[in-house]
Order: structure tokens, then sequence, then C-alpha cells
């Protein structure tokens, strides 16, 4: 059965989609482009709030976005709910226009923050990408919660806030789906009283299935492994150096490994302009005799990282070191290039560990050793390169919409 499924998301996200992989908007792109290729309908909703709009209303505009009807939602944060009701059905009516009859319509929200805005008697469904604060606050601690989710405890606030609202709304709709990347989400989700009937692990799609890498690495890439010949080979990436990714452990893993009396070179790539003054004070962590053959540079583009991963799989070590990921998809790209990842064991929270052969997890609590542990049992072997890849075979664009269809054709309506 075909099916209209609008991709619910925060306009701001999706101006960004063409740049950004991952996250809600990258999802939203690969997703719609999936959806349609095998015939589905697909819309968007795009919501935008604005301080300067006035507070007792909602305004639509009509386009095109990602090849798709758009219909983009502004108002202001106190707008009434009612009224964002009324604009949202609104917008799924006119857009459902377009549909071929019999199809379903399924409203397919990319965050907490829009459900209570769902018209009665719309088919749901929901995909939280950002981390629950709860979640992260219990694992965490309230104080570094708010340091690496960033912009200060009114935004995280903000955030819980809407969360909390979006949890209310799914216990008292038990026949909502609610399709998460990991079984962390799910496990969070129970731990809020959302029914476990309700909610499905959702294979996360990985692009390097459909979209194949450069040809070669990036010519830094290359010079920085030219000149490490003999050295084992570590990377790690991060769109921020942000709180959330520990990369100071990254560089304390180097160290480690150098003072095993192992030669190594690191290539850490997570630079951006927001984040120039964490990317300095994670150049000075390294010590001075170990510069010469570590690399703190811009992250890099998608393709890039790519041909990067399968040019060091089979020599070299991903390191992934987040405190907190509800996911964690460079990683699981990294294995499908071959690429063996060291991921944290529990207690630290990650989602990607659903994927992972637990001969790769380290003990977060044992720092630079734990990883250095890792990196000298799988450096340099075939055997783990092949695990790797194999472990991420299945995570496939096709298999993530093959989940969605079977999840959103039968769900009763709300």
């Amino acid at each position: 059965m075909k099916l209209m499924v609008i991709f619910v998301i925060n306009a701001r996200f999706l101006a960004n989609a063409r740049d950004i992989p991952y996250g809600a908007a990258g999802y939203t792109r690969t997703m719609a482009a999936g959806l349609r290729a095998l015939g589905h309908d697909v819309c968007l909703i795009g919501y935008r709030r604005e301080p300067a709009h006035p507070r007792e209303s909602a305004s639509l505009r009509w386009e095109q976005r990602l090849g798709c009807p758009y219909a983009e939602v502004a108002f202001h944060t106190e707008t009434p709910a009612q009224t964002m009701r009324t604009t949202f059905a609104e917008a799924v009516t006119r857009l459902g226009e377009g549909r071929r009859s019999h199809t379903p319509l399924a409203l397919y929200h990319q965050s907490s923050y829009t459900l209570p805005f769902t018209p009665d008697g719309v088919l749901c469904a929901v995909t939280h990408h950002a981390p629950f604060v709860e979640d992260v606050a219990r694992n965490i601690g309230a104080d570094h919660c708010v340091t690496a989710f960033g912009g200060g405890r009114a935004k995280v606030d903000a955030l819980l806030g809407s969360q909390e609202r979006g949890m209310d709304w799914l216990r008292d709709r038990p026949h909502v789906r609610v399709l998460e990347f990991s079984t962390l989400q799910i496990d969070c989700l129970r731990r809020q009283g959302i029914s476990a009937d309700q909610c499905s692990v959702l294979p996360p799609p990985l692009l390097s299935h459909a979209a194949p890498p450069d040809p070669d690495a990036p010519r830094p890439l290359v010079s920085w492994m030219e000149r490490a010949t003999g050295r084992t080979l570590l990377i790690s990436t991060a769109a921020r150096a942000d709180g959330f990714k520990n990369l100071g452990a990254v560089i304390d893993a180097y160290r480690v490994i150098e003072g095993r009396g192992d030669r190594a070179a690191l290539y850490l790539a997570c630079g951006s302009r927001q984040g120039a003054r964490q990317v300095e004070e994670l150049r000075e962590q390294v010590p001075q005799h170990l510069r010469r053959h570590c690399v703190i540079g811009p992250r890099l583009p998608h393709s890039s990282m790519l041909s990067t991963f399968r040019s060091l799989a089979g020599r070299g070590i991903f390191l992934f070191t987040s405190r907190y990921e509800t996911l964690g998809f460079t990683p699981l790209e990294a294995m499908n290039q071959g690429l063996v990842a060291a991921v944290p064991a529990p207690p630290t929270s990650i989602g990607m560990r659903d994927y992972v052969p637990a001969e790769f997890l380290y003990s977060p609590l044992a720092g630079g050793d734990g990883i250095a542990d890792v990196v000298q049992c799988h450096v340099s072997s075939r055997q783990a390169s092949t695990m790797a890849s194999e472990a991420v075979r299945e995570l496939t664009v096709r298999a993530s919409v093959a989940h969605i269809e079977e999840y959103l054709t039968p769900i009763e309506r709300t």
C-alpha cells in the first residue's frame, strides 16, 4: 500500500538539510527521497518560531522543499495550542489534496515539540533526534547536562518542557507509533510511562550504502598518513567540540598509547567557527612532544569523511568518546567502511552499541587506558575490519523505509 508521509521538522534545520547528512534534517532528506523512490507521496511541514509574530495567530506559506510540497507554519511561542492545531489541520488538509485516492496519510514528527499540534483523526508517528534532557541529566548530572547542550539553562529548560508536553501527549495516545534509532531511546521512553507496544527500533539509515565515498581521502589526510607511516593511526570526528563529545578523552588515549611505547598519529576533525575556542583548548591539551603527528582540523565533508574511513580500514581505529549519544551515526559509517570503532561500554549511554561488536567496547571508567586496550587488540586486524562492516551491513535506507512502511500503514487513528 502506498502512503502519503508528511514530515514535520524545524524549518531552521530544514534550511541546511543539503549540507548536514544526519540529525533531523539529514534524516528527513534521506527518507523523503527513499520513500519517493518507492512511489510514496511525501510532503513537508516546517515550523518556525518567530519572536515578532503576533501571539494570537499562526501563519502559513507554501512552496517546494527537497522536491516536495512544503507548508511553513510561523508562530509565536505563546500562540495558543488550539490555534496551532487549527493551522496544522489546514496545512495537512491542503497538502493531502495532492495524494492519490485511498492513500493513507501519516504525519511524521521529528521531535516532541509539535506532537500536541497534531489534528484530531490524523495518523501520527514520531522519531526523537535530540537526546531526552531527563535522561542526559540522570546520566551525567544536571550541571554537566546544561554545559553539554550549550545555550544556558533557559535553553535546556525550554527543551525539557517541550519534551515533557510531548510525553504527556503520547501517554494519552497509546496507538501513536514511536520509532527510535536505539533501545537507549526506547528505554528512556518506557521509564517515562510510554507503552512498550507503541515503540519500535527503527534501523538507522547509513548513507554510505547509497552514496559512495570520494575516490581518495582529502589531501591533508593523505599527507598526515604519509607522515605517519609505521604508526598506529587514530581518527575521531565531531560536528562540534561540545560537552557531549568528550574529545579530551581522544587526546588522553593518544597520550596513553604513546606512553606504552606504541608510536601513534592522531587526526581529530572537529573544527568550526562556532567552536574555535574549544578547538584551541584541545590543541593545548596535546603534549608538546606529541604534536608533530597530531592534526586537529576542520570537520570533513561527508563524502571525504567516508573516503578517509575507507583509507584507514585495516590500518587504524576510530575513537568514539561521547558522554551520551542517542545513536552515533559517524562511527557506524566508519564501521561500514571497514574501520574499527572503539566505543564506550556501560555505564556510558550510547545508542549505537546496539550495532557494535562487544570486542570493540572499552571501559570509560579506565580512561585512555581502556581505549588503548581496544586499539592494541584490533589495529591492523583484517578480521576486525570485516567484523565492523558486517555488523552494520543491514543498516540501509531501504531497510529504514521498509520499517516505516510496516509501522505507519496499520496504525490506528489518534
